[in-house]
C-alpha cells in the first residue's frame, strides 16, 4: 500500500511537469455529416503515456489533476492547443473541446476562452464548448450565464451524453445550447430492438423540435450508421464508422491530401462487413 502511494504521489507530480511541458497530446475525434463525406469538427481528447507507467486514461489523470489543483491549467492546455491546432489545418473544421463543472466555475473561464481565440485568430464559431449535464448541478445559473455569454461571442455550446442523466428533460429548454450530443447507449441495441429504436426517435425529435444541431456519438456499426440515416433530424455522425481518432498532423495531412485530389473523387472510403467498417 505504501508503494502504491508513493507510486501515485510521484505520477501526480509528474503529470503537474507534463502539464508545464507540453508533453501531453491532444488528438482529435472527427465528427461528420450524415453522409460521411464532410467532416464538420473534431472533439479534442488528451492523451498522456507516462515514461515509467505507460498509458494513463483520461478519465484517471483528469481525476489526479482535481485532486492536486491544476484541472485549469490541463483544460487551458487543451483549449489553446486545440485553438493552434484548428487554425493550423485551416479552420474549415471546428473544434469542440469539453469543460467541467471545476471550469465553469472559475470566475476568468470566458477571458481564458477568449484570449484563446485571440492569440490564435481563430474564429469563435469554429469552437464549440462541450459540457455534462452535471457542470449545472453545483451552479446551474452561474452556468447558464457563462455559457450566454459564450454563445454571445459566437462560441458553439454542445450538451454531451445527453440524455443519460437525470435533469436532461428540465434544463433543455433553459439552457443556451447550440447543439446536444446523443449518448451511445442509445444506439447499442438500435439495430434489432424495437424498443431502443422508438426511444431513439423520440430522443432526436424532442431535441430537433427545441432547434438544435444532433450529433450521435459512438456510431461503429454499418448496420447502426443505415438506421440512423433514415431517422429525420439527425445532423452529424461521430464514431468509428467514418473515422479514427487523428492527430493534428493527421488533419493537415488529409487537408492536403484533399485539395490535391482531382474534383469529384471520393473522400473517405469504407471497408468492412456488414456489421463494422473502418476509415483506411
Amino acid at each position: 500500500m505504501e508503494e502504491e502511494y508513493v507510486a501515485t504521489s510521484r505520477i501526480k507530480q509528474d503529470l503537474k511537469g507534463a502539464i508545464a511541458e507540453g508533453a501531453l497530446q491532444v488528438v482529435y475525434q472527427p465528427i461528420f455529416d450524415v453522409s460521411g463525406q464532410n467532416m464538420m469538427l473534431t472533439e479534442a481528447l488528451c492523451r498522456w503515456e507516462h515514461r515509467e507507467a505507460g498509458y494513463i486514461s483520461p478519465s484517471q489523470f483528469v481525476e489526479m489533476a482535481e485532486e492536486i489543483g491544476v484541472i485549469g491549467k490541463l483544460t487551458e492546455y487543451v483549449l489553446r492547443t486545440a485553438c493552434r491546432d484548428c487554425k493550423a489545418w485551416g479552420a474549415d473544421v471546428g473544434v469542440s473541446v469539453n469543460l467541467s463543472a471545476l471550469d465553469l466555475a472559475r470566475d476568468d473561464i470566458v477571458g481564458m476562452i477568449r484570449n484563446a481565440l485571440d492569440d490564435f485568430d481563430l474564429d469563435a464559431s469554429k469552437l464549440c464548448i462541450e459540457v455534462t449535464e452535471t457542470v449545472f448541478v453545483k451552479d446551474f445559473t452561474k452556468t447558464a450565464t457563462t455559457l450566454k455569454i459564450l454563445k454571445s461571442m459566437g462560441v458553439k455550446t454542445s450538451l454531451d451524453d445527453f440524455g443519460t442523466g437525470y435533469s436532461s428533460l428540465s434544463y433543455l429548454d433553459r439552457l443556451p445550447l447550440s447543439r446536444v450530443k446523443i449518448d451511445r447507449s442509445f444506439i447499442l441495441d438500435i439495430v434489432d430492438d424495437p424498443k431502443a429504436q422508438r426511444l431513439f426517435r423520440g430522443v432526436v425529435s424532442l431535441a430537433k423540435e427545441l432547434e438544435f444541431d444532433i450529433i450521435v456519438e459512438g456510431v461503429e456499426g454499418a448496420e447502426q450508421l443505415a438506421y440512423i440515416r433514415h431517422v429525420e433530424g439527425v445532423d452529424m455522425i461521430q464514431g468509428y464508422v467514418f473515422s479514427k481518432i487523428l492527430t493534428a498532423s493527421d488533419m493537415i495531412a488529409r487537408r492536403e491530401s484533399r485539395f490535391a485530389k482531382p474534383s469529384g473523387g471520393p473522400l473517405l472510403k469504407l471497408v468492412g462487413t456488414s456489421r463494422s467498417l473502418e476509415a483506411v
